[in-house]
């Protein structure tokens, strides 16, 4: 199979447009909190800034919550399984999956790569999330879309024009592979095999950090609940 190249910037700058104007017209008080990286002429360039909570000023230590970005931290504790010799990315993801099976004869043959790169064909682009005080469905019953989960199950779908076809249900799945190979729960696996090693050992999938944590806002400035 031949495989795309990425250039570090490719795949791990993340360029967020801060209004600067907007920004110098509010007091520092209540600048929203940010943190930049970029990689720049080969060189890693950070920065930050605002409030991460009313109380708490942002650090180069606090954690934010990354949405989509995880998904390349998933892919790479996919590939810790490809280097041990565990998962070959052109075997069928059913080759690995134990508790809950891909559908259909397309699902039988999307492999590893295939959700690694969101050709699998997998439905469910993204997810809403769960308030503070709402029940958390197990991984189970997300694929399932199965109550408390508050998502449509994860089928395969028809080919239209174009194979790529973007799928947070594909991640997922490939969330359920790296836990049944590893016998380990995903946020722990991630823990030791990807985000230590990095150097990034705040950095969690924990659905409660036991760190400091930056509370997200509304585009109109409301605070989100639970933070």
């Amino acid at each position: 199979m031949q495989r795309r190249a990425f250039t570090a910037a490719a795949v791990s700058s993340l360029i967020v447009a801060l209004p600067s104007l907007a920004m110098a017209q509010r007091p520092t008080s209540v600048i929203p909190g940010y943190q930049i990286a970029e990689i720049k002429e080969g060189r890693l360039v950070t920065g930050y800034g605002g409030m991460a909570t009313p109380q708490s000023a942002v650090t180069g230590d606090t954690l934010f919550h990354v949405a989509s970005c995880s998904k390349t931290v998933a892919c790479l504790a996919g590939l810790t399984l490809v280097r041990d010799g565990q998962v070959s990315l052109d075997q069928p993801a059913n080759t690995y999956l134990k508790r809950w099976q891909l559908p259909g004869d397309t699902g039988a043959t999307a492999t590893v790569a295939d959700l690694m790169s969101h050709t699998a064909g997998t439905t469910v682009h993204g997810f809403a999330g769960y308030g503070p005080d709402e029940p958390l469905p197990s991984l189970l019953e997300i694929l399932d879309g199965s109550p408390p989960a508050n998502s449509d199950p994860v089928r395969m779908r028809r080919w239209q024009l174009s194979r790529m076809s973007y799928s947070g249900g594909g991640t997922t799945v490939l969330q359920m592979l790296i836990e049944d190979v590893s016998g380990v729960g995903f946020a722990s696996y991630a823990a030791t095999k990807v985000l230590r090693p990095i150097g990034a050992p705040s950095a969690t999938f924990a659905i409660t950090p036991n760190v400091f944590f930056a509370h997200g806002e509304f585009e109109d400035g409301r605070p989100v609940p639970g933070g």
